[in-house]
């Protein structure tokens, strides 16, 4: 028989098999913990996603139906009918997903319901616009129903966000306490820092992917906005740098100023200006002018590659970074020649008109005192006026129908560049958003600003689409002609505001204000800009005071305002008032996209009135409107 080992060998052996064996046992349930926390993860983010995709979904479904409402195009019908489909199918698959959970089977159940409640809303919203028309689809939308139904979604889904958040933390700190009691155990760490290491390759694999994707839906966004300034051929669209060197060129630059890309790139914008203008340094006392503005718009001749001369319509917009810092600006420039000789030969024709109105008047008093028997030479001066005046009036027409035709032309780009940047946008904001949950805790504190940033800027850039989308509406819309009660609309108005304005000391005025024939969703639109507006800027008074009322001019004709003792303006910049993307007062004091008084405008103008306004910094302001009834009840529907 083999000799035995001594006792102590022997119980040396059994330890370190009996630790080999514990390693080895602890390894094996540590790695099935993480296996097992690796699938729920999965499970919670595939959940998570489905979620999100609902409320993606949804917030489609809102705004196609609204758009169909407002343009009722077949193909925002199309899109209606996908973003429908799509929502109904993203719950389906979360109820798969959480069918293993009594309490989110139960939401689920409600969100099911929720949601058909809410395609119902739609359905009906979309049914009114096709079969009753825009009347009736407005008063669906001012009912609020589906706003409600809406908000009630994303309400239900933030608690099926915060139960699988709760899950996974429940889960997530189960593992880690066997993790941690195991680790404390082990004398080898290293395999625990090994597992670590692994993971956080996964993950980084991970955000890699998500980067990757992010900057991929970027690069097609710059590219389709790339493609379609460049494709534009009626106006010179570039940028330039601080300096005023050309950084980008389009193919309208290119045919209205005769430089290749190659050519003009890195060169100064000064060449373009005549020679006189050069040296009067008139192209830097612009773009002066322009970082301390933020805006110029300019008329004058301006030089081709060849040395040939052309008048231009010029605007020139700076360019700055969320800090302010200014990047370079932004140049648009449309060639205006044939309207300038238009203008020209009509300032001809009626200094020629005067003329011989002149002329024929001095003749006609002699034929008088001479001879009767020249009441025909009279008649053919006469005829010969008539004859004139046709043919100014035809100038005049031929002039007024460019000028609406470039208009036209103007709205059908405005309302498609803002269209088609909203599926690029939403995908930015919605990468960007994975990343801050996904990878939130990981980044550094310069990532987590860089994509606030992206999310502020995608934010602010649809807000502004919204805003050019309804400016190109207005445009575009007929006119619903009806007696108004303008009161109960101000009431109305004032009702919608009182969510915004709870706890604000504002003291109301509101007149007796005489009924009108107008479109009352415009009109309530126009009005509600106003009132707002007035909220707004009335933000540092304590009390606010805003009143609506009406005068009558000793004219007779009844002029509507709106007045408040806010912070007010100077009566300098008043011709900013009514321009797109004008702001009299920075960002950061008051929010806005500049767009809402020119709706305002745009309103007013259909109306066949007018608005101006009379204000002092520091002392409030007053909005004055007239609606030309006569004039706009025989006003036609837009082409």
């Amino acid at each position: 028989m083999l000799r035995r080992l001594p006792f102590r060998i022997e119980a040396s052996f059994g330890i370190a098999f009996g630790l080999v064996v514990l390693v080895g046992s602890l390894e094996y349930r540590i790695t099935r913990r993480l296996l097992a926390s690796n699938r729920s993860v999965e499970h919670a983010e595939a959940v998570l996603t489905q979620v999100e995709g609902i409320r993606g979904a949804l917030g489609d479904v809102g705004s196609s139906a609204r758009l169909y409402v407002i343009t009722g195009t077949d193909g925002e019908l199309e899109a209606y009918h996908t973003a429908s489909r799509d929502l109904s199918r993203d719950v389906d698959a979360t109820g798969r997903l959480t069918a293993d959970n009594p309490i989110q089977r139960d939401n689920v159940l409600r969100l099911r319901a929720l949601v058909a409640a809410r395609l119902a809303a739609s359905d009906n919203l979309v049914a009114a616009r096709r079969l009753r028309g825009t009347d009736a689809a407005g008063k669906l939308l001012l009912d609020g129903s589906g706003v409600t139904l809406s908000r009630s979604v994303l309400h239900l889904t933030d608690q099926v966000q915060g139960e699988e958040h709760r899950l996974f933390d429940v889960r997530e700190r189960a593992v880690e306490s066997e993790v941690r009691t195991a680790t404390w155990t082990l004398v080898f760490g290293l395999l625990l820092a090994v597992g670590l290491v692994t993971m956080a390759g996964i993950e980084s694999h991970r955000a890699n992917v998500v980067r990757e994707r992010a900057a991929v839906e970027l690069r097609r966004a710059e590219e389709l906005l790339r493609s379609m300034v460049g494709s534009v051929r009626d106006y010179a669209i570039f940028m330039l740098d601080p300096t005023g060197r050309v950084q980008t060129w389009n193919a309208g630059a290119e045919a209205i100023k005769g430089y290749a890309t190659d050519e003009i790139v890195g060169q100064h914008f000064s060449r373009f200006y005549t020679p006189e203008d050069v040296a009067e340094g008139r192209p830097e006392k612009q773009l002066a002018q322009v970082a301390e503005t933020g805006r110029v718009e300019d008329e004058g001749w301006r030089v081709r590659k060849d040395g040939s001369r052309f008048w231009a319509n010029a605007v020139i917009t700076a360019v700055r970074d969320e800090s302010g810092k200014l990047m370079g600006f932004s140049k648009v420039t449309r060639d205006i020649t044939a309207l300038k000789r238009a203008e020209e030969t009509i300032q001809r024709a009626n200094a020629e008109l005067e003329v011989r109105v002149a002329e024929r008047t001095a003749e006609l008093a002699q034929a008088n005192r001479l001879l009767e028997s020249e009441l025909a030479e009279r008649q053919r001066a006469q005829e010969e006026i008539r004859q004139l005046n046709a043919t100014l009036e035809r100038r005049v027409a031929e002039r007024t129908s460019q000028l609406e035709a470039a208009n036209r032309e103007l709205e059908a780009f405005t309302y498609s560049v803002a269209h088609d940047l909203r599926a690029p946008l939403r995908h930015i904001n919605g990468f960007s958003q994975i990343l801050t949950e996904e990878l939130g805790g990981e980044l550094g504190a310069a990532a987590q600003e860089y994509l606030g940033r992206i999310r502020h800027a995608t934010a602010s850039m649809s807000r502004l689409i919204d805003d050019l989308l309804e400016v190109a509406r207005l445009g575009r819309q007929a006119m619903s002609w009806q007696q108004v009660d303008l009161q109960e609309l101000v009431r109305e108005v004032v009702e919608e505001l009182e969510p915004e304005v709870s706890g604000r000391p504002i003291e109301w005025r509101v007149g007796k204000l005489p009924p009108a024939r107008c479109d009352r969703v415009l009109m309530k639109q126009a009005v509600a800009n106003l009132i707002s507006n007035a909220v707004k800027y009335t933000r540092p008074r304590n009390p606010a005071l805003i009143e609506v009322d009406y005068q009558e001019n000793a004219d007779g004709r009844t002029v509507f305002y709106v007045r408040d003792n806010g912070v007010g303006f100077s009566m300098e910049h008043a011709h900013k008032l009514f321009g797109v993307f004008q702001r009299l007062h920075a960002s950061e004091d008051f929010e806005g996209t500049g767009v809402g008084l020119a709706v305002v405008q745009r309103v007013f103008q259909r109306h066949g009135g007018r608005v101006w306004a009379q204000a002092q910094a520091g002392k409030g302001a007053t909005f004055y409107f007239t609606l030309d009834l006569a004039g706009a009840a025989g006003e036609a529907a837009p082409n």
